[in-house]
């Protein structure tokens, strides 16, 4: 069973050519960033003014919180900047929130290697 949690989210242009992306990610302050809740393994390009693109950051976080006992958060996400500054982690709030820019561009990729297609052995998939 899937659950569906944006997260303080005001409104989504995914799949919507006339305020997407185009496939280079997200373009515009309207537009929404492609996710998908079956594999999210992907690079992103979010823009923080967005709050669709928030709750996309945010999924992207709570995906890798289900199995952070297994892949470290640096196997998992890489090449984060925000504004072109690198960054090595989020924080959580008290209220188990993850606090992220609110304005800027985020970009990271993110790998699920748990998703990633099981005709590919495991050993050629490990980060080096």
């Amino acid at each position: 069973m899937y659950f569906v949690d944006v997260d303080r989210c005001e409104f989504s242009a995914v799949d919507d050519p006339a305020k997407g992306d185009g496939g280079n990610g997200d373009d515009s302050l309207d537009g929404g960033a492609n996710y998908n809740f079956l594999d999210p393994t992907g690079s992103y390009r979010l823009h923080m003014e967005n709050p669709y693109n928030r709750a996309v950051a945010r999924q992207c976080l709570r995906r890798w919180q289900i199995i952070q006992d297994s892949i470290s958060f640096p196997d998992t996400f890489y090449e984060i900047r925000h504004d072109g500054v690198s960054l090595s982690s989020f924080e959580l709030d008290e209220e188990n929130v993850w606090q992220l820019p609110n304005a800027g561009m985020l970009t990271y990729t993110a790998v699920y290697w748990f998703l990633v297609d099981s005709s590919c052995a495991w050993k050629c998939l490990q980060p080096q």
